[in-house]
């Protein structure tokens, strides 16, 4: 690419940036999501949660640092970068990072040229929060404050903003989430277009396969840039618990991206097409350490390797020749479902149910005898198949 066509095509994002305000808001973060078609609102499962949904910060275990690179078309005057680390604890979990898109020019009269940058930036600090700690289990709810700072040769500004986000489980193998961006978000006093963004998750196969969707509405009413929606769709799946394969399509533009998982060291790879830039190109790393955070501030959460926590307030009946038995969730993040077990002898349990019963159900009934008393211990089992030790003991009579 010649010098003068690098400074065009600089020149123009610029101006974009300066003029219209974060054109790059929506080129989205992340080399996983990207490789996903950008669906990720109902997923938002790792560090780029901080941008696509801060209500799914809640389902990370561990803390995490992130960090990506991006270039637009093999185009080495354009770049985008992005750092991020989050810190999950029992019902919480706090994000910031920091994302930024820069254009380097160069301008000379051929003799001579001269080099400058610009740049817009964005900070983030993220907080989710699961309702889990007041009784709900199922929905999970996000926010994020950010700054966006703009620095050009001709103008520079800075402004805030808010982003919300919620998350909400409805069966164990499926979540749909939803996000509202640029919440009273303006810069030098230009309001910025707000973005709802909606969308659907599906886990499946012991969660080695996960299918997503998303739809992009922006407030743009009277713009060149309205539009009424925008589709996302994708899929990751693992045929080897370390190994990720992606694609998807991203409002008509496919997608592909893979990744690795070893030895809590995350490297993924995202590719879209794109008819103005060339072909979009990122690669991230990811580290996850520390313990996990669904021991934080849990005391009675078991040591050792196994983090599942067994339901709670276990109750049971006895109707029409049935005894019934029904418990509350997991504390635990992941939770697939639940075995019972019943008590032949003093310590002799057998466990009732074939199949493990879904999280979505947590209700078991067997056959019982008027007069007789039974007592029941319920487990809780992961999506890594990790299953709980035995709740405390609750005796049903029959009568």
């Amino acid at each position: 690419m010649s010098k003068l066509t690098t400074f065009t095509l600089g020149l123009s994002l610029s101006l974009l940036a300066a003029g219209a305000h974060a054109r790059y808001e929506d080129v989205g973060l992340g080399s996983r999501p990207l490789g996903m078609g950008g669906a990720f609102v109902a997923l938002a499962d790792d560090a780029n949660g901080i941008y696509w949904n801060p209500a799914g910060l809640v389902q990370m275990k561990r803390q995490e640092a992130l960090f990506m690179h991006g270039v637009y078309g093999g185009i080495s005057a354009i770049n985008f970068d992005y750092l991020a680390y989050v810190y999950p604890m029992a019902y919480s979990a706090v994000g910031v990072g920091w994302s930024t898109v820069g254009v380097t020019l160069e301008e000379g009269d051929g003799q001579s040229f001269s080099t400058s940058r610009m740049s817009e930036d964005m900070y983030y600090l993220s907080l989710g929060l699961n309702p889990a700690l007041f009784g709900n289990d199922t929905l999970t709810v996000g926010a994020t404050l950010k700054r966006l700072t703009i620095d050009t040769r001709f103008e520079g500004g800075s402004g805030m903003g808010f982003d919300f986000g919620a998350l909400f489980r409805p069966f164990h193998w499926a979540q749909v989430g939803l996000t509202l961006r640029n919440v009273a978000t303006d810069v030098r006093n230009e309001k910025l277009p707000t973005t709802f963004r909606f969308g659907a998750a599906s886990r499946l196969f012991s969660d080695r396969l996960r299918l997503v969707a998303d739809v992009t509405t922006k407030d743009n009413i009277g713009t060149v840039d309205a539009t009424v929606a925008k589709p996302h769709f994708g899929f990751e799946y693992q045929p080897y618990k370390f190994v990720a394969l992606r694609a998807g399509l991203d409002d008509g533009h496919p997608a592909a991206g893979a990744g690795v998982d070893i030895a809590s060291i995350k490297l993924d790879y995202g590719f879209q097409s794109n008819e103005i830039l060339g072909n979009i190109h990122r690669v991230s790393m990811g580290v996850n350490f520390g313990p996990d955070g669904s021991t934080y501030l849990r005391p009675e959460a078991e040591k050792g390797p196994a983090t599942m926590l067994p339901p709670t307030d276990i109750r049971g009946g006895f109707v029409e020749g049935r005894v019934m038995v029904f418990w509350e969730p997991s504390p635990s993040k992941g939770v697939a479902g639940y075995n019972v077990y019943l008590a032949s002898g003093k310590d002799d349990w057998v466990k009732v149910n074939e199949s493990l019963i879904w999280d979505d159900k947590r209700a078991a009934t067997v056959k019982g005898e008027k007069g007789e008393t039974y007592r029941f211990a319920i487990t809780a089992v992961g999506l890594d198949k990790t299953e709980s030790a035995k709740s405390a003991p609750v005796e049903v009579q029959a009568r």
